[in-house]
């Protein structure tokens, strides 16, 4: 089975050690069947399953978004759906040293412009927070045309600054000089404030997007002549 980090470096639990879990007691529980449980990243897993060269029988995506484009790269449907088994809501994260921008729901452009060049995403092809946060922002401006090409306008900024996940999160513990308001899950911040108390704060949530698991799978490789 093929595991997803989802959002690699955001340093919170991962849903590999629950499928672990899982796993082990399966084995406690006796039978013939064993079971391997790898963790990678989401795009790390794709590209395996694009090129056949990690073919995992079970693969539990943290975003559906991986799954659609492996079956887009092979033209057909290579990876079957399953039911969501997991999701978090994501948010904007505000660390303490940038308190002063304020709290509450807001829509993106009114959070770009209060923000400024403070704004940060992540690499949206290493990360499903970023990736899946920008795709709600489009989908939220989609009748708006006026809305779309500042939207796009706001965008390209940021591609040039485009940080990872674990350096949002290092800037957010260190200095003010580091610290930027970028797209996390709940869970992460969660996860984050227990290691960090209060270091991240005033969630902002609009448009809300969600991070959301769901298992694969994949067809079994063809056995070799």
């Amino acid at each position: 089975m093929r595991d997803d980090d989802a959002g690699a470096g955001e340093r919170r639990p991962q849903i590999v050690d629950v499928v672990r879990s899982v796993a082990t007691q399966l084995r406690s529980a006796g039978g013939c069947a064993d079971y391997q449980v790898t963790g990678a990243a989401p795009v790390i897993a794709a590209q395996g399953i694009t090129t056949g060269t990690d073919l995992p029988a079970l693969w539990i995506p943290d975003s559906p978004i991986y799954a659609d484009q492996v079956n887009k790269a092979k033209a057909g449907t290579v990876v079957a759906s399953g039911a969501p088994i997991a999701s978090s809501p994501i948010a904007f994260a505000v660390p303490k040293a940038l308190s002063s921008f304020g709290d509450g729901s807001r829509p993106w452009l009114q959070i770009v412009g209060s923000v400024g060049d403070k704004l940060r995403v992540a690499k949206p092809d290493q990360s499903t927070t970023s990736a899946v946060m920008l795709l709600a922002a489009w989908t939220g401006t989609a009748s708006n045309t006026a809305g779309q090409k500042a939207l796009t306008n706001a965008v390209i900024p940021l591609s040039r600054t485009a940080s990872t996940d674990a350096a949002l999160l290092q800037g957010a513990a260190g200095a003010a000089k580091d610290a930027a308001v970028f797209p996390l899950s709940e869970q992460a911040m969660a996860a984050f404030n227990k290691d960090h108390p209060n270091a991240l704060s005033r969630p902002w949530c609009r448009p809300r997007a969600w991070v959301r698991c769901s298992s694969r799978r994949s067809p079994p490789p063809r056995p070799r002549r």
